[in-house]
């Protein structure tokens, strides 16, 4: 017997640590929607799983987020993946900067300056002089948007130079205890970052967002890919026969 995921089908939201029950706002194609079902702000490009309860059995399948909710139930689209190979490396998206940054570490405060050159909403990589030791939680002082922000942070791996090619040493960091406006600016940054680096990944998942000319989708390509304004008319005006199947 073939199952198929339908629109009210009930599963469970997981990200991280974190279950939650949700229902399935609408399922097209590879898509879904769903109400975000947490406090905790979320952005796009981040791996996510549903568990889809069957009469039979419950089956996991692997999304990623494709906005960033406003507050708890907005709605979050999702888009389907084929593997988790990626998404057990890297639970959102990063990007590629060099900004200069102030690292705050030990019992006497010491701040020395280094350069960012990797983040994400879980962590990052920072190019340093100092040796630090990896069990040492830090602060990073890093500008987000108009203000610069404190984020709490701990160290999980050092790199070591490379002299050869003139890389210097880095450390790895993961965000910890952050409070939520700080993660808040966070994700407003990275959503900023990831647009750029990643701009003709979105003009695949929102078309018309480069300014280019809209392309017309037969049936067959719309069960691969639907464009996300067809499911906000679909979602504020059922009876439209625009979105009708």
């Amino acid at each position: 017997m073939k199952y198929i995921i339908k629109k009210g089908a009930e599963a469970q939201f997981v990200w991280g640590q974190r279950n939650v029950p949700v229902v399935l706002m609408e399922v097209l194609g590879s898509w879904a929607i769903v109400r975000y079902p947490l406090e905790e702000p979320i952005g796009p490009g981040v791996y996510v799983d549903l568990l889809i309860n069957f009469p039979e059995f419950t089956a996991g399948f692997h999304y990623f987020t494709l906005n960033a909710p406003k507050q708890f139930n907005d709605l979050l689209y999702l888009q389907r993946t084929g593997s988790r190979t990626y998404s057990e490396k890297r639970i959102s998206w990063r990007v590629k900067v060099s900004e200069p940054v102030l690292v705050e570490y030990g019992t006497n405060n010491i701040t020395f300056p280094a350069t960012l050159t990797d983040i994400s909403t879980s962590g990052a990589l920072i190019s340093v002089e100092h040796i630090l030791p990896v069990s040492n939680p830090i602060k990073l002082y890093m500008k987000l948007g108009s203000r610069v922000q404190i984020l709490n942070a701990s160290l999980v791996r050092k790199v070591p130079p490379d002299y050869k090619t003139g890389s210097p040493m880095q450390i790895g960091i993961r965000f910890v205890n952050n409070p939520v406006q700080v993660r808040n600016a966070l994700t407003k940054y990275l959503w900023k970052k990831i647009r750029e680096q990643y701009n003709m990944d979105f003009k695949d998942i929102y078309p018309g967002a480069g300014k280019r000319k809209k392309e017309k989708y037969n049936i067959e390509q719309q069960e691969q890919f639907v464009p996300l304004d067809f499911w906000v008319k679909k979602m504020t005006n059922p009876n439209n026969p625009e979105t009708s199947p």
